[in-house]
């Protein structure tokens, strides 16, 4: 058990198999800015040599030690917010992924060159955030030339799909419920895989599409990889490696390792994590002699196949919910890995929860869950002006989440279909329905300067809900953020169904 917390401050839940019904910790966080639950309202490519010498060269920096802890607003949006919402608002004519990109043309000022998008979701399990985020997917690919799309899903079990789109071979549903979350397990995001696979086999295509995975929590399938590549470039030691990869002499990829680990005394724990740690370290140090005996191309994935399991199991043993900030370092260190092995020139979508694209820190502000930096910051830091945010907001309707009964236990329930409550008075929903369009984007960079986004600038409550949610403790859900200060533009659509899970096959 662990103390009571809000929900979306916590490590999220996601079903590794539904027949099975196994929950994974940490499968889908999301953040809180930093800020606490509102009280009630008063009212590719080759590498080049480079690339090649150092596979792992992405820097984060740590978790900062203080976030100062600003003083919710509670009052609702003056006429003059609300009217500044709609002036700005770009609005969308449409969530069907198959629609033209007409009324989305006016997102390419907004984008600009950047190099990063990344593409949120206020909850997990809603159908017009994906289909509308579909949409994007193929607007940013057609209009503006990326071709390189990310999602928070685990690496390299991604790179099964990423083979689909660029050969067919294998059955996409099948290889989309291997990357093991009900999340992305979803009718909605099987059209977008098809449809990726189509826009690759189209003549005159410049440059494939590529699917990719940047999260870091199982590690089976990255142990196979490495297991696989030394028995070709080093046959004599591959066994050897099994062997330290394995718990209790069993084949490593028979079931994954993280969860069985976490049973064991701190003495195995202490050990795994070192073994890890030196395998990872042996084949940086085995670069020359393994470049000479297989393609560059293949070390250097293999080199980051050790390297998710180093972080993976770096996760799993940490502390209480710390795992969640060594989660977000992570993914942002693999979304900087993926870029750099794309090219100098590439493009990335980057596809996860509002709480991870976010560039403010996210926690509870007191232990067990500090304030951590979200690896939209450590995003930030790096790539500046050249990382584009788009988070993702909605005021009614229903969703898709596992049912939570006790708020202060992380234990999941049934897998429910929940309703929305309506927007709290003082919140950043409730202006946005207040504009009266159903669907738009706001670009919520000029607010700064704008007497009428004072009131914008918060904080103010926001809704996020990730993979669980307590229809009793609907206030658990809200927490104050400074809006424009987490993303760059917001997507708003007012009305919302459930996303349309698949089974796992």
């Amino acid at each position: 058990m662990i103390s009571r917390l809000p929900l979306s401050r916590r490590r999220f839940l996601s079903t590794a198999t539904a027949a099975t019904a196994t929950v994974a910790l940490a499968a889908c966080s999301a953040g809180s800015n930093a800020v606490p639950p509102m009280p009630a309202p008063s009212s590719p490519p080759m590498p080049t040599p480079s690339a090649i010498a150092s596979p792992i060269t992405t820097t984060v920096n740590p978790a900062p030690s203080v976030v100062t802890v600003p003083t919710p607003m509670t009052y609702p949006a003056p006429p003059t917010t609300v009217a500044w919402l709609r002036d700005h608002a770009i609005p969308l004519a449409t969530t069907d992924a198959t629609d033209d990109f007409t009324d989305l043309q006016p997102l390419k000022a907004l984008i600009g060159d950047a190099r990063i998008v990344s593409l949120g979701e206020q909850t997990h399990g809603t159908h017009e955030f994906f289909t509308t985020k579909h949409r994007l997917v193929r607007f940013l690919v057609r209009e503006m030339g990326f071709t390189t799309f990310a999602m928070e899903a685990n690496f390299p079990e991604a790179d099964r799909v990423d083979a689909y789109l660029q050969t067919g071979n294998g059955n996409p549903a099948h290889l989309l419920a291997g990357l093991y979350f009900w999340t992305w397990n979803t009718q909605e995001v099987l059209d977008m895989l098809l449809w990726l696979r189509a826009a690759n086999t189209e003549a005159g295509n410049p440059l494939p599409i590529r699917f990719r995975g940047f999260d870091c929590q199982f590690i089976g399938t990255a142990i196979e990889a490495v297991v696989t590549y030394l028995r070709v470039v080093d046959p004599d030691r591959a066994a050897a490696v099994q062997m330290r990869y394995a718990l209790h002499d069993a084949r490593p990829w028979a079931g994954d390792p993280v969860a069985l680990l976490q049973t064991e005394s701190p003495e195995t724990q202490i050990a795994y994590q070192g073994s890890v740690q030196a395998i990872y370290d042996d084949l940086l140090a085995a670069r020359d002699p393994y470049l000479s005996r297989a393609v560059p191309a293949a070390y250097t994935a293999v080199c980051q196949a050790a390297r998710v399991v180093v972080q993976a199991v770096e996760i799993a043993l940490a502390p209480g919910n710390t795992g969640a900030a060594i989660r977000d370092r992570s993914m942002a260190e693999n979304v900087g890995w993926l870029l750099d092995q794309a090219g100098p020139g590439a493009k990335m979508i980057v596809w996860a929860h509002n709480g991870h694209i976010g560039t403010v820190p996210y926690g509870n502000n007191a232990p067990p869950v500090p304030p951590i930096k979200s690896m939209g910051m450590y995003l930030r830091e790096r790539y500046g002006k050249a990382l584009w945010t788009c988070g993702f907001a909605c005021s009614t309707g229903t969703f898709n989440a596992y049912a939570q009964h006790d708020p202060s236990l992380l234990i999941a329930g049934p897998m429910a279909t929940h309703p929305l409550t309506a927007p709290r008075d003082d919140s950043y929903e409730a202006a946005l329905q207040q504009t009266g369009i159903a669907r738009l984007a706001v670009d919520l960079r000029p607010t700064a300067s704008a007497a009428e986004g004072q009131w914008l600038a918060g904080p103010h409550p926001f809704r996020l809900i990730g993979a669980l949610y307590a229809d009793d403790y609907p206030e658990d859900f809200w927490y104050a953020t400074r809006l424009p200060e987490t993303f760059d533009t917001v997507v708003y659509l007012r009305d919302t169904t459930p996303s349309l899970l698949l089974p796992f096959a």
